[in-house]
């Protein structure tokens, strides 16, 4: 009767378990993503504006 107990507490637990790290996954995911694609500044195309480059206006 032990033995069985044992078996279903042990399955509970390795079912527990991989569900915390596939969440902590897709986590990790979601905020690689948000910050991948919200928080990196773009890149600057073209010339900078020309007062940049004229200092002495």
């Amino acid at each position: 009767m032990k033995k069985t107990t044992r078996q279903n507490t042990d399955r509970r637990a390795s079912n527990g378990m991989l569900s915390f790290i596939v969440v902590l996954f897709i986590a990790a995911l979601a905020i690689a993503g948000l910050y991948f694609f919200v928080f990196t500044p773009e890149k600057q195309q073209g010339q900078p504006a020309p007062h940049a480059i004229n200092q002495s206006q």
